[in-house]
């Protein structure tokens, strides 16, 4: 058997922000085969924007919540100079660098930001 992600779904405050900052920083056409807003990953699956409360509502939990609303994608590039375009991207359109760019094992390069 051999399984593949189709879709990541994020709840978020605000669908129009959460995809004009993914299409804006990330550079990603609008995707027009999943239903709502959506993005398609360059062949890797679709990250789609769902609203806080109907997405609570459709799996039958409260939308309110004090829990952790966090979450984490993995981009890879082929390039370490990918990475801190990516980057500067997405700070660009409004993110926050939490951890700086900086040489991991392997020469791989590592880098976090969040975007509220």
């Amino acid at each position: 058997m051999s399984l593949t992600i189709d879709a990541v779904v994020l709840g978020v405050p605000n669908t129009q922000t959460a995809y004009d900052f993914y299409t804006s920083a990330f550079r990603i056409d609008e995707d027009k085969t999943v239903f709502g807003r959506s993005v398609e990953l360059h062949g890797a699956g679709h990250l789609v924007f769902d609203a806080f409360d109907h997405l609570a509502d459709s799996v039958g939990v409260p939308a309110q919540s004090s829990g952790f609303r966090g979450f984490v994608l993995s981009i890879i590039v082929q390039h370490p100079y990918e990475v801190l375009e990516l980057l500067e991207s997405a700070v660009e359109h409004g993110a926050t660098v939490i951890s700086e760019p900086k040489k991991r094992f392997f020469w791989r390069i590592c880098d976090c930001f969040s975007r509220s």
